[in-house]
């Protein structure tokens, strides 16, 4: 937790460095999101389930700085007769965008973090089943757009990559206060 506190304090931070020396407009957001996740199974290839997501975050013009909550379905495959199905239990997400907006309504961004995720996975053959679960963190990147429905309503969707082996496609719906 006090390295996730620590990483925090590094987004915000980054987010005065790489804004103009102008004073900026910050915009809080609350969200919700879900999509589809794609996860490796490490024997079998890769599976597709459905999950969702929570963020909270600020936004500058031209950065922005998101924590996310979320979760995933079950994917499932059979590997040699053994039914394996697998997904994220919970994953938490620190992460750093940069923004662009071509238009006043759409605004594209590039987005990078840390995510730290607990994964579980039940193997069975036979009636016999074995479950297993571990706590993994590493790097997250991805890009994605939004598009300002409202002055307070943003629509968007992105790519993202997560830890262990797992990337999204999520539409997202969001609003700033």
């Amino acid at each position: 937790m006090k390295y996730l506190f620590l990483k925090a304090i590094l987004v915000v931070t980054l987010i005065f460095i790489t804004s103009s020396v102008q004073a900026q407009e910050f915009h809080p957001y609350i969200g919700i999101g879900g999509g589809s996740f794609t996860m490796d199974s490490g024997i079998a290839g890769n599976s597709t389930a459905g999950g969702g997501f929570a963020n909270f975050g600020i936004d500058s013009k031209m950065a922005g700085a998101e924590l996310r909550v979320g979760r995933t379905g079950e994917a499932s495959t059979n590997y040699k007769g053994i039914n394996i199905s697998y997904g994220l239990d919970t994953f938490f997400s620190l992460l750093g965008k940069l923004h662009f907006s071509p238009t006043d309504r759409l605004r594209l961004y590039a987005i990078g973090g840390y995510t730290t995720a607990n994964a579980r996975a039940t193997a069975s053959v036979a009636g016999i089943s074995a479950s297993a679960s571990s706590t993994a963190s590493s790097g997250s990147y991805g890009a994605g757009l939004d598009y300002r429905l409202q002055d307070h309503l943003l629509i968007g969707g992105e790519w993202i990559r997560y830890s262990l082996d797992v990337s999204g496609i999520a539409i997202n719906l969001k609003y700033e206060f």
